[in-house]
């Protein structure tokens, strides 16, 4: 019986030992993985065993090492931008099998993962939602823009993109989806390396003399420049474009207009890599209107008695009569930009650094749009679960924007020109004083030399990236991603209007200063559970929840200052002072919870938003509380 009973033990042992040692015959498969096209090693490309649901991906050097049970099966190498490609293969137990693979690029697009939300993407090709993608190369291009704003035209589907005008540093309006709304804001989100960028058209003031917005209109007339403006178009790596509601849905009523989320380039491994680009050219006016010609009848059927005196005169002196287009317009201006960039960095660690010179000259003589700025991105690999990455950016720009666009007052320099026939002369004589426009309330010319509107801006960017593997197996994965932000800009305005010049001699207060500072901070945090299941290689189910937080402070100063005292340009030396305050507080909170894009997402978000305090009348207030909550397909 005790013989019987060791038998069987013995038995059971045996049965154990040799179906592990079945189930435990593996091979080593092992290789590196190139572009096709150019032969460089690719990094991050996964490959996988359906059979044996185990999988890998290939190092900094491109080489993968995989274990799989000895036998036959298909080895499935995926990467974004290149078409999949299925393997056979096959070998015995411990053997060890070289397999080196060459991707060939997509050319359709369709394998390229498309980030549509907080911490998922999706294949292209399972993209329900209008998603429109630039690379780097397509963005830049072959030609220089001023702004990235304006590197934007012609290379987004269905978007209108218009300039608000033509002055220099920006003023570029992007409407993704039409407008939407009367009085606020139709502009996309902006979201850079996970900040979410304030992209408001700030007023520089300068309605306080043209009265642009008068008859009670709400519109800002200011012509301003939009912050997006900032941005430097050559440090960006890619841009998605969200046009589907499901950005909404996600980012709650900020993304009602869409969605732009920008990434910028990132340092690689291996020795240090240097760029230098340099462009120089030359801005002219492109194509002129016209002007009328006048005979003594016409001159005197439109401006009278005085337009016919005037007209003879310039026929009878031989001075004959002026371009006034080119004499506003005909500046040559010069544009030059530099670029410098690094990347560099270990297996661990990568940085990229990049620095920015531009000076841009408008073609009206006075106008000029200059920026600076450095960038600064790290990647740490702390270790094979845990990933950070911070992004850093200063930026200083000065802009010099001229007096244009609307006007009720006659004062801005289109305005004028079109009371101003070809036959009177408004340069100045031998002793710099301008005539007064007969026909006009404002010398253009002199109020192009005289007059000066300009802006100052500073401002600093930071994020965040912190990604987290909490554990990782055959068939499941669960991944914590954190993301924070800060956009802090600070903006000056500073408009002189010379009391010498002809409107306010005008006027009862001749001379008139506005000054506007405006400091805006955004800070934004998000953390974000990611759950990924994969119970075999065609079937793939992600789950995500988290929370986010969105803060917005605002103070904006607006100081007018009439009648200034001789040539003083501080705005407390004037006879009156009226000062305007605005205040915007908003805080928003959300979480969520549900399956990654193109499933039912349960979005829930409250906002609390006080603006407006001025200084000289009281307090008004305007207090709106709203929160929404949708489950949207």
């Amino acid at each position: 019986m005790k013989k019987s009973y060791y038998f069987n033990l013995l038995s059971v042992f045996s049965v154990i030992f040799f179906s592990t040692r079945i189930v435990m015959a593996q091979y080593t498969v092992s290789g590196t993985v190139t572009d096709a096209s150019t032969g460089e090693t690719l990094v991050g490309v996964t490959i996988f065993d359906a059979a044996s649901n185990t999988g890998t991906s290939t190092n900094v050097d491109g080489e993968y090492s995989l274990e799989i049970p000895e036998g036959t099966t298909i080895l499935r190498f995926s990467s974004v931008g290149y078409s999949t490609q299925n393997i056979e293969v096959s070998g015995g137990d411990g053997e060890e099998v070289t397999l080196n693979v060459e991707m060939q690029s997509d050319v359709a697009n369709l394998e390229e993962l498309v980030v549509t939300g907080l911490a998922s993407s999706v294949k292209r090709e399972n993209l329900a939602n209008a998603v429109s993608s630039i690379s780097a190369d397509k963005l830049v291009g072959t030609t220089q823009t001023q702004t990235l704003s304006s590197s934007l035209y012609g290379k987004l589907t269905g978007a209108n993109i218009s300039a608000n005008s033509g002055a220099p540093g920006g003023g570029i309006s992007i409407k993704l989806r039409g407008v939407t709304t009367i009085n606020g804001s139709s502009e996309p989100l902006y979201i850079v390396d996970g900040i979410y960028i304030n992209n408001d058209a700030i007023p520089n003031g300068s309605n306080a003399v043209t009265a642009a917005a008068a008859g009670g209109s709400a519109s800002n007339q200011d012509n301003p420049a939009n912050r997006i403006a900032d941005l430097n178009a050559d440090e960006i790596e890619s841009i998605e474009v969200l046009k589907g509601a499901s950005a909404a849905a996600i980012y709650g009523q900020r993304a009602s207009s869409g969605v732009v989320i920008i990434k910028t380039k990132r340092g690689k491994a291996g020795r240090a890599d240097f760029s230098l680009s340099q462009s120089v050219g030359v801005t002219t006016l492109l194509k002129k209107l016209g002007s009328r010609t006048f005979t003594e009848e016409t001159a005197e059927a439109s401006f009278g008695s005085t337009g016919l005196a005037l007209y003879n005169e310039a026929v009878n002196s031989g001075r004959g009569f002026l371009d006034y287009e080119e004499l506003m317009y005909g500046h040559k201006g010069l544009l030059s930009k530099t670029n410098l960039s690094s990347s560099f960095g270990s297996q661990n660690t990568s940085f990229y650094f990049s620095g920015s010179l531009q000076e841009d000259e408008g073609i009206i003589k006075t106008t000029g749009y200059s920026k600076q700025s450095i960038r600064s991105n790290v990647d740490h690999r702390f270790s094979d679960d845990l990933n950070l990455s911070v992004s850093s950016n200063f930026i200083h720009s000065e802009s010099n924007r001229g007096l244009t666009n609307n006007d009720n007052t006659g004062t801005t320099f289109g305005v004028s020109m079109v009371a101003t026939p070809n036959f009177i002369d408004l340069r100045p004589n031998e002793n710099g004083i301008y005539p007064s426009h007969p026909f006009n309330s404002a010398n253009q010319l002199q109020t192009r030399d005289l007059f000066s509107n300009n802006e100052k801006v500073n401002r600093a960017l930071f994020s965040a990236n912190l990604d987290y593997n909490i554990f990782n197996n055959n068939s499941s994965q669960l991944d914590f991603r954190f993301t924070g932000g800060v956009d802090f800009f600070s903006q000056t305005n500073k408009l002189i209007f010379p009391s010498e010049l002809q409107f306010e001699q005008a006027s009862g207060a001749p001379g008139t200063l506005v000054e506007t500072k405006t400091d805006n901070l955004n800070f934004n945090t998000t953390a974000i559970l990611v759950y990924v299941y994969t119970p075999n290689g065609n079937l793939s189910m992600v789950t995500q929840t988290g929370i986010t937080s969105f803060n917005n402070d605002q103070n904006r100063i607006l100081n007018i200052s009439n009648g200034v005292l001789g040539s003083q340009t501080n705005v407390d030396q004037a006879v009156s002072v009226n000062v305007d305050q605005t205040r915007i507080f908003q805080r928003d909170r959300g979480f969520f919870i549900g399956p990654s894009p193109g499933f039912k997402t349960l979005h829930f978000q409250c906002s609390t938003l006080v603006f407006r305090k001025n200084l000289k009348d009281g307090i008004m207030g305007l207090w709106k509380k709203e929160c929404e909550g949708a489950a949207i397909q």
